[in-house]
């Protein structure tokens, strides 16, 4: 009687230790409570500011490749952030770029300035110096300009790279909502496709005539599209994160899901000052588009041939959601180590970043808050790269001890 009572008492914690550990594998974010730390003062700052840091790239001895977006430059920065020079200049030579969009690292210490103009990689060295180019042509589909949200190579040396959809209607050209996330290998001339994501693609309203040089593109930007975000792991896989349901899923063969995570969260409300915030970023971002089309109309060949760039506008939301999703564009990093850091949609009266930090199996680690007015550019091995803005709208780099 009394060994079967215990065999009984032996089964009964072995189907909850297996339902426990179910439960646990597929949503370890719900199975643990992870805190929340604040980054405190930073380190070391670099005097010399930036307009629009984007990316930052920590080398392995604490020197930086930082991209700003604003001003289209790349910047070289010595380990102790004192000094900070740039890398190469704009132009289509063999060592240039036209518009860069990423930075990437490579094997060693060098680094991949992903140029989509120009549809290269431009390969930085460990010294801060452009040294040549690597085309990316063959992965353009076609298309004069280099594919979206290029990742780098695997381990296999394949590329990972998003494509693009453009269909033409009665109005122009439109972006499709949806890409796909693909995957060639170079010596065999192959493409694969890994998955689709919905990248909150803005509508398009063409006019005019572009051929005679009066043609004009207005963009009407979604707000707060759902999006999904996506990112290539150290060990091969692909993480995509998916706006809809805020969950991750882990992609190892095309079409294949490891595993999938589900992240609770509760929606933040839409309210009056996020409308404000938000046309305050469209007007800028109708600047830096002149300002982009200002300088694609430049790198033209002058001659009777050459097309003109149509002149471009940024429409306001049409309309507005309730609720803000759980992310939004451009909201994953991957730190050298696997991480994966996730920026949150905040409530409007929060004015610094939100990050949730999950480990490369996709268990929610801690949450991590910027001060106000901070953004995250970098991560590095031990050290964070935050750049706080000033009442000029100057942007001033530090590092932070990772938490």
């Amino acid at each position: 009687m009394r060994v079967t009572m215990m065999r009984a008492l032996a089964l009964r914690a072995k189907v909850t230790h297996g339902l426990l550990a179910i439960l646990f594998a597929s949503s370890p974010a719900w199975a643990q409570k992870a805190p929340t730390k604040a980054i405190g003062k930073p380190i070391v700052e670099l005097e010399e500011p930036f307009t629009g840091a984007f990316d930052a790239r920590e080398l392995p001895d604490g020197r930086l490749i930082v991209l700003d977006v604003k001003d289209n430059v790349l910047s070289y920065v010595s380990a102790d952030l004192s000094t900070v020079k740039p890398i190469a200049r704009q132009g289509s030579g063999p060592t240039e770029y036209q518009r860069i969009t990423q930075i990437i690292p490579r094997q060693g210490d060098s680094t991949l300035a992903y140029d989509v103009m120009n549809a290269r990689f431009l390969v930085i060295d460990p010294n801060g110096v452009a040294v040549s180019t690597v085309s990316l042509r063959e992965a353009s589909g076609g298309m004069p300009i280099g594919p979206m949200a290029v990742k780098g190579y695997d381990g296999k040396g394949r590329l990972l790279y998003q494509g693009m959809k453009v269909t033409m209607g009665p109005r122009g050209p439109a972006l499709s909502d949806t890409s796909a996330v693909l995957r060639l290998d170079p010596a065999r001339k192959k493409i694969d496709t890994l998955s689709s994501v919905r990248i909150g693609s803005p509508a398009l309203q063409m006019s005019g005539d572009m051929r005679k040089g009066t043609g004009a593109v207005r963009m009407v930007m979604p707000a707060y599209p759902i999006v999904d975000e996506w990112g290539l792991l150290p060990d091969g896989r692909i993480v995509v994160v998916r706006g809809d349901t805020y969950s991750l899923e882990f992609i190892s063969a095309p079409g294949v899901i490891a595993s999938r995570v589900k992240v609770p969260y509760e929606p933040v409300k839409v309210v009056n000052q996020d409308k404000v915030k938000m046309r305050e970023a469209r007007e800028e971002m109708e600047k830096e588009v002149s300002k982009a089309m200002a300088g694609a109309s430049a790198m033209i060949p002058k001659g009777k041939s050459a097309p003109k760039m149509p002149s471009m506008a940024v429409d306001e939301p049409t309309e507005w959601p309730a609720v803000k999703p759980a992310f939004g564009q451009a909201a994953l990093k991957i730190a050298p180590d696997g991480e994966i850091w996730i920026s949150r949609l905040r409530e409007a009266a929060f004015d610094g970043q939100s990050w949730d930090v999950f480990t490369k199996a996709g268990v929610l680690r801690m949450r991590v808050d910027l001060p106000a007015k901070a953004k995250l550019v970098g991560i590095g091995a031990r050290h964070i790269y935050a750049v706080r803005t000033d009442s000029d709208d100057l942007q001033y780099l530090g590092r932070y001890l990772k938490p």
